[in-house]
């Protein structure tokens, strides 16, 4: 009988390898196969989310350089409206003007006080505005509860220091100290 019949004496090779040898099939010296497979598939799935995340990146720089020069073509287009329309609004008043008195030097004098008024509102208005845009009243409000939950805090604590004195109240904030 040959060895190749399958029916004589195996070839002597290698020794068998697995749990006989007291190493267990699932091992941390040995990853199987399925581990291996779902490791690859984890690490193409990462390099798939940050290719895309860089891709992502990519299509904002380019949304963002497109609408730098749209915000300033709509800056300049903001201004432009802006002047005509006042310059349409004196025009109307001078006309008014014009009919109501039957003379163009008072209207225009009269033009001229009342265009002078406008400016000064516009400008005040601004100013409330940009001073508005700060939101004084919330940040002194803020300051006073931080305050009053310092004292609160300290008052619980047992901390002297931060009890001593009365709890702040708001008229200090009024006054402009801090």
């Amino acid at each position: 009988m040959s060895p190749s019949d399958g029916q004589g004496p195996a070839a002597p090779g290698p020794p068998p390898r697995g749990p006989a040898e007291g190493v267990s099939a699932g091992s941390a010296a040995e990853p199987s196969p399925s581990t291996l497979a779902a490791l690859t598939a984890l690490a193409t799935a990462f390099r798939q989310l940050f290719l895309a995340l860089r891709n992502l990146a990519i299509a904002e720089a380019r949304v963002m350089r497109a609408g730098i020069p749209l915000f300033f073509m709509a800056a300049v287009a903001l201004v432009a409206f802006s002047v005509s329309l006042w310059v349409c609004l004196v025009a109307l008043i001078g006309w008014a003007l014009m009919r109501g008195t039957n003379s163009l030097g008072l209207a225009l004098g009269l033009l001229v006080v009342i265009h002078a008024i406008l400016v000064f509102g516009v400008w005040s208005l601004i100013k409330y505005s940009i001073r508005q845009a700060t939101f004084p009243q919330a940040r002194a409000e803020l300051r006073m509860l931080g305050r009053t939950a310092l004292h609160d805090l300290g008052r619980i604590t047992g901390k002297r220091e931060a009890v001593r004195g009365a709890p702040p109240d708001a008229t200090r904030d009024k006054e402009g100290t801090t």
